[in-house]
């Protein structure tokens, strides 16, 4: 989990990139100060790897739970302005995982920031879909991924395992980001302008199925557009 306080110049802008498949680093980065985000400043809450939905035992359950608890405690002192998950809100991208996370949302984490489904910006990771329903494309270069990952081709082949991630977030209330002046919760630009902040949202789990090794891939159209 990361706490980050970002200074506000509204003759700037202060660009992020969140790739949903590069894991999180481990550990607690505590903001400088406590309480609310002092003058032309932004507290952002970064959390990462949450894997809603992977709880192999009891006892795994309940060292789950502890951490969590403390988690919101730590967020509740920062009194984040924004929230960001940048990918694997859920271990396999099943209803479950979606459903425990919203629960946790609202009832811990939110009720004790004051947060609201429009202050969050996520992003999906090679854990959010649903390896069942991947068509197990064979890559064998940047240039044909590049080719299959063209904006107007995402919806139709590489979207649908993701479905639930989709569902998620429309149901949960979360803006989407913007790809070719369309909202997509898959990839895109997410401008958030009350903060003067802007988020690139990739993605690079659009190829995962067995393996993951080798297969994650951007795709440089996305950027472009």
């Amino acid at each position: 989990m990361f706490g980050t306080n970002i200074e506000s110049d509204e003759n700037a802008k202060d660009h992020r990139i969140f790739d949903g498949a590069v894991p999180a680093s481990i550990g607690t980065i505590v903001p400088k100060h406590s309480g609310a985000p002092m003058a032309n400043s932004i507290n952002i809450l970064h959390l990462s790897d949450l894997h809603f939905g992977y709880d192999r035992d009891t006892t795994a359950k309940q060292a789950r739970s502890e951490v969590l608890n403390g988690l919101v405690k730590i967020a509740e002192d920062l009194q984040p302005q924004l929230l960001v998950i940048s990918g694997d809100l859920t271990y396999q991208g099943k209803e479950q995982g979606y459903t425990e996370l919203a629960d946790w949302l609202t009832n811990k984490l939110f009720a004790a920031t004051g947060l609201k489904p429009e202050d969050c910006v996520i992003c999906p990771g090679n854990h959010d879909l649903d390896r069942n329903e991947t068509m197990g494309i064979p890559i064998d270069s940047v240039a044909a991924a590049d080719k299959l990952l063209r904006p107007e081709k995402l919806d139709r082949h590489l979207a649908p395992p993701f479905h639930r991630f989709q569902k998620f977030a429309n149901a949960f209330g979360i803006v989407p980001p913007v790809l070719q002046d369309k909202p997509n919760h898959l990839v895109g630009v997410r401008l958030i302008p009350e903060h003067n902040l802007r988020f690139i949202c990739a993605n690079s789990a659009w190829f995962c199925g067995d393996k993951d090794q080798g297969k994650l891939f951007l795709g440089r159209d996305q950027f472009i557009a």
